[in-house]
């Protein structure tokens, strides 16, 4: 189907003819994916096989939360350098009265 379709848009040029082709690929490919998974998760019941089709992802670059010059790479150590980054204003005086001003 997709070999007929392929050779008639490249004997006509015709942008319908391209259209045509390009559904029938996508309706091949979708068959013969969808008969794939259920040969795969029919017959063995491990539909984990299907993770080889899957690229593999490479991990983000990430750097480490340094806090005074030291990192931190424990949950304690992260707990104390965010406790103490979002809570250091706390009792901390604000002078609020530029909200007055706003509109």
């Amino acid at each position: 189907m997709c070999t007929k379709s392929l050779n008639r848009y490249r004997n006509t040029d015709d942008i319908e003819h391209w259209q045509e082709f390009k559904s029938n690929t996508r309706i091949a490919k979708r068959e013969f994916f969808d008969n794939k998974i259920y040969k795969i998760t029919s017959s063995n019941k491990r539909p984990w096989d299907l993770m080889n089709w899957v690229k593999k992802k490479n991990l983000l670059t990430i750097e480490s939360i340094l806090y005074e010059g030291q990192l931190c790479n424990t949950l304690p150590d992260l707990w104390h350098a965010l406790h103490l980054s979002y809570n250091s204003a706390e009792n901390r005086p604000i002078n609020a009265s530029f909200l007055n001003k706003t509109p």
